[in-house]
């Protein structure tokens, strides 16, 4: 019996209470299974709406993470501790540890916990460190114990207006000395505003197109924005 195969209580709970879906997708000639919800919009709840604007982005495949989780395949993870943010279904953080590379999966939403532990057993990999990533939230003391990281990366992160100057100081306070940050942005206009909240912070930016299609030949319109200090 393989990963796929076995049906945990939790697997059996989650689909108790959402419609789920099983998605295999094609990176770089492997194959990642993706247990995850049928809809996003089935899951949006008003109260947790009402009480801090909270929305299901997590439970989308966005084409930014397929864009991420590709670039992942063979970029240089050897001896780097890896921090996601914002991972959603985490698919960077599948592709780095089938890498055996060290990563961290970080999302503010409560669901993503359960959903990365049944994706790791779905294709096969062992479990994976995982703390909630509340930007809003300052850890400069380090209160939160997620430590600092030799390179950060995130998807389709800048979608509210509050998010670029949060999102900055959580890097800040979770990058190691010569940190790298690469975050992958589908022209979001909210970038601007986290380009110069970085560059505040003493930042560099190189700013690079995405390719215009994904691996399944959809178009795809974004950037590649590497920060380093």
């Amino acid at each position: 019996m393989t990963g796929a195969d076995v049906v945990t209580p939790l697997r059996e709970e989650l689909e108790r209470r959402f419609r789920t879906v099983t998605r295999e997708l094609e990176l770089a000639g492997r194959t990642i299974r993706l247990f995850m919800p049928a809809s996003a919009e089935e899951l949006i709840d008003e109260a947790d709406f009402d009480r801090d604007e909270r929305l299901p982005y997590w439970a989308d495949l966005w084409p930014s993470a397929r864009v991420l989780a590709l670039a992942m395949h063979s970029h240089a993870i050897e001896g780097k501790r890896i921090l996601e943010i914002g991972a959603g279904l985490a698919l960077a953080s599948l592709v780095i540890h089938r890498r055996a590379g060290d990563v961290t999966v970080t999302d503010w939403h409560p669901l993503t916990e359960a959903f990365l532990h049944e994706n790791l057993l779905a294709n096969g990999l062992g479990p994976l460190p995982y703390q909630p990533g509340n930007w809003a939230l300052d850890d400069a003391s380090g209160a939160s114990g997620l430590g600092r990281f030799d390179l950060i990366i995130g998807s389709d992160v800048l979608y509210e207006r509050q998010q670029p100057a949060q999102l900055a100081r959580f890097i800040d306070q979770h990058a190691s000395a010569g940190a790298e940050i690469i975050i992958v942005d589908p022209d979001r206009g909210n970038r601007s505003a986290f380009c110069q909240a970085m560059a505040t912070l003493g930042y560099g930016l190189h700013m690079q197109a995405a390719s215009r299609t994904l691996e399944s030949g959809e178009a795809y319109k974004g950037r590649f924005l590497t920060f380093t200090r």
